[in-house]
């Protein structure tokens, strides 16, 4: 579970978004499925990859945000939970975007 809590001067935002055990296995399984992501992994350790990491979860990482294949149907999972969790307060789709990029 990743708990977000802000405080402005004029609002306080607060959400929450839970990542079970399946949804890594999904997330892991579309990207070993995925050829680009692929070809980043066996780059791990050059210049050309110097920004992602493979973790011991055997999940590929950009600067510790969670790589999702483009083609992907947990792209729409991932936006879905993010707005209908019982915690966020849907401001806007361009926040709710930018707040969910900061880990996928």
């Amino acid at each position: 579970m990743n708990l977000g809590l802000q405080l402005k001067k004029d609002h306080i935002w607060c959400s929450h978004l839970t990542i079970t055990l399946d949804f890594l296995e999904q997330i892991k399984d579309e990207q070993l499925a995925n050829q680009g992501l692929q070809c980043t992994v066996g780059l791990l350790g050059t210049d050309q990859a110097k920004y992602f990491i493979l973790g011991a979860d055997g999940i590929l990482r950009f600067k510790s945000r969670v790589c999702i294949p483009v083609k992907s149907n947990l792209r729409r999972m991932i936006l879905e939970e993010g707005h209908k969790s019982r915690l966020s307060i849907h401001s806007g789709m361009t926040k709710m975007y930018k707040d969910l990029k900061e880990s996928f």
